[in-house]
């Protein structure tokens, strides 16, 4: 019921830094993965892609460049053959920094473009770089297998900008940015052979805002931590032979009792054990029912 102030539309790169939310989402086997995502309405919506929050569950949370951290209370809306998800934050931030998403057009070539995110787990980083090309899922096909595209089942004329901004893992969901702090596009994912980076247009992104609810969100499912296997099963060891004489604890007894029984060098102590070990046996070969009389 608190009422919220009007939120702050980025205009800065300083305010897209606000505005910009990290995915720390714990995985199978004590694995964390790491996304982006950027606030666009003051109820605490965050944009990302739709792989990075898709393995979400209720121990997933998301930071803010201030260090205020905030648990998901679920999944507004998805279109996974765009990649692209809304999420909602459990308990929004008073005032909100919010990211312009409402560009239309296609960004000119060799426009400067800015990319924020978290590449390989470096925090709230921006990098820049130009527009290489605008093209579809059909034309990027045309040029060879992508799993990427194929994985997502992205619809053949969903529109893709190419950009030489530097992403890496943990920048996925992230917004590229005009120098106006407009989002043009989402990053989405990167050609690693040849160092581009792609993103989907900020206008499928609009389009699914209008049909994201509060009322039909979708919980995320229960952490359920690794349970711990049964220990493996430590290898019996083969029997073997140890052959003991009366001389040979004579020789070792005569030996611990020169230093006193109190080794001070490797060779004593290695001794003592072996006395140890010798006279166990002697005794166990003594009492087996087996022995002859007066073993």
């Amino acid at each position: 019921n608190i009422k919220r102030p009007k939120p702050i539309v980025a205009k800065t790169m300083e305010e897209v830094r606000d505005a910009i939310g990290k995915f720390i989402i714990p995985q199978e086997g004590g694995r964390t993965s790491i996304g982006a995502g950027f606030l666009i309405d003051k109820r605490g919506w965050v944009a990302t892609n739709y792989h990075v929050i898709k393995q979400a569950t209720t121990a997933a949370r998301a930071e803010l460049a201030d260090g205020s951290s905030y648990s998901l209370a679920g999944i507004l809306a998805q279109a996974p053959d765009q990649d692209l998800a809304i999420v909602k934050l459990e308990a929004a931030p008073i005032q909100v920094t919010v990211l312009d998403v409402e560009f239309q057009g296609n960004p000119k070539l060799t426009q400067k473009v800015h990319a924020c995110g978290h590449p390989r787990n470096v925090s709230f980083t921006f990098v820049t770089g130009s527009v290489g090309r605008v093209a579809n899922t059909m034309e990027l096909a045309s040029e060879g297998r992508n799993t990427v595209l194929a994985s997502m089942k992205a619809p053949q004329d969903l529109i893709w900008i190419q950009h030489d901004a530097k992403i890496d893992q943990g920048n996925s969901g992230g917004p590229l940015v005009d120098e106006n702090g407009r989002v043009l596009w989402v990053n989405t994912w990167v050609n690693q052979s040849v160092d581009f980076g792609y993103a989907v247009h900020v206008r499928y992104l609009r389009a699914l805002t209008a049909v994201a609810t509060e009322a039909g969100i979708k919980p995320l499912p229960e952490f359920k931590p690794a349970t711990p296997g049964p220990t493996p099963a430590q290898p019996v060891p083969k029997p073997g032979k140890t052959q003991i004489s009366t001389e040979r604890l004579k020789q070792l007894f005569d030996a611990c009792a020169a230093f006193g029984w109190k080794p001070e060098t490797q060779e004593q102590y290695d001794q003592l054990a072996e006395l140890a070990k010798v006279m166990t046996l002697a005794k166990r070969a003594q009492l087996h029912p087996g022995s002859a009389p007066g073993a």
